[in-house]
């Protein structure tokens, strides 16, 4: 089944989605196009579920409805939804989400993956069992997700990644980044700006160019600092963990709390470098 609806006169350049069955796929026009359209393909058992799907105008904004497919459905449901590039987004679904460019949008699903070429304005992006694949973000951008993992191409303007037990990776990093993960490691490459990366058990490894601030923590996960560091701030903590400090270094603080793991500084600096310890553990310079 193949069905097509399709929306007019947004006065408040909004979209609301509440899509039960199947995964979504979002594309943006351009925008002075003043219409959203949604096409829905499904088979099986998903086939009431989009004929009972409704679009329409509320308020001078637009509403999406699509109903829960059977339990246990067989088939498969993808819904296209066209919207013009300036329009928000808030959008809750059951399968995966695809975009290319979104601004100022707020996506849920609860099992699927969402993946986004780019961003902009304010994003909020939750999963709890799905992965997050995101291409370029700018300005404010959060991410949450339960157990899968968030990999970020480059983030810009101040990004927050959250994950209970998934692996992240950034791989160039500016503006402010905070990284939070409960066991999963975090690969941070390129960073700059400020940046704080918190895990519990697992390990963090840093390529830094140049940030202003640098803070990690970690429970029992090992810290590894690779990349140049200028006039930088760099604070990292362990309970258990070994902090291990390469790359080049001009001018830079570092303070390591480390209980009771090792610290080693592998590195080579070229102007003052102030390095203050705490803990039982020495520092040990090659």
């Amino acid at each position: 089944m193949r069905t097509t609806l399709t929306v007019s006169g947004l006065d408040s350049r909004f979209l609301y989605g509440d899509v039960r069955a199947g995964d979504v796929e979002i594309t943006t026009a351009d925008a002075a196009e003043d219409r959203i359209e949604v096409r829905i393909t499904a088979t099986g058992d998903f086939v009431p579920a989009a004929a009972a799907a409704v679009l329409e105008r509320c308020d001078g904004a637009a509403s999406l409805i699509i109903p829960r497919a059977q339990e246990n459905a067989r088939g498969r449901m993808t819904t296209t939804i066209t919207i013009p590039a300036d329009v928000r987004t808030d959008l809750t679904c059951a399968g995966d989400i695809t975009a290319g460019r979104l601004r100022d949008t707020r996506l849920r699903t609860t099992a699927g993956n969402i993946q986004i070429s780019r961003l902009a304005g304010t994003s909020d992006l939750v999963t709890e069992d799905g992965q997050v694949r995101l291409g370029r973000t700018a300005g404010t951008t959060r991410v949450y997700t339960e157990t899968g993992a968030i990999d970020v191409r480059r983030t810009s303007g101040r990004t927050e990644l959250n994950t209970a037990s998934g692996n992240v990776r950034v791989r160039r990093g500016e503006g402010e980044l905070t990284v939070r993960t409960a066991t999963g490691p975090i690969q941070a490459g390129k960073v700059s700006g400020y940046v704080e990366l918190s895990s519990g058990s697992g390990r963090i490894d840093v390529h830094a160019s140049l940030p202003r601030t640098l803070d990690t923590r970690t429970t029992s996960g090992d810290v590894t600092f690779r990349g140049r560091y200028g006039a930088t701030l760099i604070h990292a903590r362990t309970d258990s963990g070994h902090l291990t400090f390469h790359g080049v270094y001009k001018a830079a603080l570092i303070r390591a709390d480390n209980a009771s793991g090792s610290t080693a500084f592998r590195g080579r600096y070229l102007r003052r470098l102030t390095f203050l310890t705490s803990g039982a553990a020495p520092v040990h310079h090659d």
